[in-house]
């Protein structure tokens, strides 16, 4: 049978040491709610609770749908049923001639119903055995590789339905109309307000992270979207971002500012004036820009993408 990607040794080894236990598809299925449940908690998973209840709501219905399956092919017909079935048969086709002569004289319909009457009562019991298990390797069974090759064809269009980039320019756009239309009485700041356009421009930045996370199917974590863009802005890298690499950055969330005015804004990112800013420093930055921004998308009546929320890194880079 067909497989997603083929399958490594180890998880060969894996399967066969489950089958040797009698409980193959537990043991995958399992393993499947496991690695689902890590993912999400890392956030890996870029979609609402709802959505992903829906993930393990669809497992226990395979599994529950298994295991019907599994009692059919497993428990047999009652035997005391099946014996009585069988002994009232040959009684019957021992009795049926002589109660055709009985009723029929013409020898040609006597031999024409007693025929039709066993005939029929024998073509059912053999249809009945038939159904009674309709796993197997005859042409009258469930054709079941056909069917395992159809649901693994559909299962691997997901790996070829990505966005292209109209559709990403589409999102892009609703998500542009959306921020205008979340604070209509803003007016673009001027003078000492400043900080109020840092902070919008830190609004876009966020939006553009979560939705590079989201268009992604959950393939990319936030913390690896922002890991890349600071492996991009670290040019000699140390590992560190210095003042004219953070430039850049403020240069790429749209946010030009005056150098009196950029020193100022650094100490948002390097509040202890060191010079250089570590990936901790920008994760934890990110984090709050992030946490103000769903409070504030929340005040404002709008659905928070919980399930698209960053989780704090586990180690330092």
């Amino acid at each position: 049978m067909p497989i997603i990607d083929g399958a490594t040794e180890a998880e060969i080894l894996e399967i066969i040491g489950a089958a040797e236990k009698g409980c193959p598809v537990h043991y995958l299925m399992q393993k499947m709610v496991r690695l689902i449940s890590r993912r999400h908690k890392s956030g890996g998973l870029a979609a609402p609770p709802p959505i992903v209840g829906r993930i393990f709501q669809e497992l226990s219905n395979g599994c529950l749908a298994f295991e019907g399956a599994k009692k059919v092919a497993t428990i047999p017909f009652p035997f005391p049923y099946a014996q009585i079935v069988q002994y009232l048969q040959l009684a019957f086709v021992l009795s049926c001639p002589f109660v055709v002569v009985a009723f029929v004289d013409e020898l040609f319909f006597q031999m024409f119903f007693t025929f039709l009457g066993v005939f029929t009562f024998t073509t059912l019991n053999a249809v009945a055995s038939q159904l009674e298990d309709p796993f197997g390797h005859d042409s009258n069974d469930l054709p079941m590789r056909e069917l395992h090759r159809h649901f693994v064809c559909n299962l691997s269009q997901l790996t070829h339905s990505e966005l292209n980039d109209a559709d990403l320019h589409c999102l892009e756009a609703i998500q542009s109309k959306s921020n205008e239309n979340s604070d209509p009485d803003a007016s673009p700041s001027v003078g000492p307000e400043k900080d109020d356009a840092f902070d919008d421009a830190s609004a876009k930045f966020v939006a553009e992270m979560n939705m590079r996370v989201s268009t992604s199917n959950g393939a990319v974590l936030h913390e690896e979207a922002l890991r890349k863009m600071f492996d991009d802005l670290d040019k000699n890298g140390n590992g560190v971002l210095d003042h004219g690499e953070l430039k850049v950055l403020c240069t790429r969330i749209g946010v030009g500012f005056s150098d009196d005015k950029y020193h100022s804004m650094l100490k948002k990112v390097d509040p202890d004036s060191t010079g250089e800013v570590d990936f901790d420093a920008i994760w934890k930055w990110f984090m709050k820009k992030h946490k103000k921004a769903a409070k504030k998308q929340a005040k404002n009546g709008a659905t928070s993408p919980r399930g698209a929320s960053p989780e704090s890194p586990v180690g330092s880079p």
